[in-house]
Formats: structure tokens, sequence, C-alpha cells
């Protein structure tokens, strides 16, 4: 089956009320955009890699946080930063069936959205 998500989808979602979380990441929730991105984008492993990042030195004292997967000739590179530019992590990713080129997310206090959501 192919991957629904389009970059279009992404921009019908505006703050919302629903959070949503799994056994395995909490106290990370997320929104119906980022949602969206995992369950269309069939990325669950996305929300995998911020997830395993939050207790990593750099990261967990970190209220806000910027998550960009970059996609280049099936190749991905997740980075995380600060909100202000300051890179905090990164990682490469050597293959990736992402459907888009990039997506943007956004953690703020262990909520993570799109940043059309905020």
């Amino acid at each position: 089956m192919p991957k629904t998500l389009t970059a279009a989808d992404l921009t019908q979602f505006h703050g919302g009320d629903t959070l949503y979380h799994t056994p395995f990441h909490r106290p990370v929730r997320y929104t119906e955009g980022a949602r969206h991105v995992f369950q269309a984008g069939e990325a669950w492993w996305l929300l995998d890699v911020i997830v395993s990042y939050q207790r990593h030195p750099k990261v967990r004292g970190e209220g806000f946080q910027v998550w960009t997967l970059t996609v280049t000739d099936a190749r991905g590179v997740v980075v995380c930063e600060d909100g202000n530019g300051r890179r905090l992590v990164t990682q490469d990713l050597p293959y990736t069936d992402f459907p888009l080129d990039e997506v943007t997310l956004w953690v703020d206090n262990h909520v993570v959205l799109l940043p059309s959501e905020y």
C-alpha cells in the first residue's frame, strides 16, 4: 500500500485538543497532525527517534525542540535543534522511504506537534 502523506496534508492541522500517547512513549504525547505524519507516512519510527533522544544529555533539558527530517536519495538525516538554531543531536539514516523531502516537528513540554498546531 503506498504512503498517503503529502505536504498539502500538513496545512490542514491547526491547534487541537486531542493528544495521543502509547505505553512505550510516556510521558511524550503527540497531536493529530503529528499522528498523521507518523500514520500516513508510515513513520512511527520517527516518533521512536524523537522519544529515544529525550534522555540524551543535550536534549533532556530542552523544553522546546525542533526536529527536522530531511530526505535525499532515500537517505535521511534527523536533526534536533533548540529553537534558536543550536544543533543538539543529529542521526543519519542510511535508508528511508519517507514520502516527503522534509518534515519538521516541534516538541513542546513533551508534546510532539506540527509547527502549524502551535
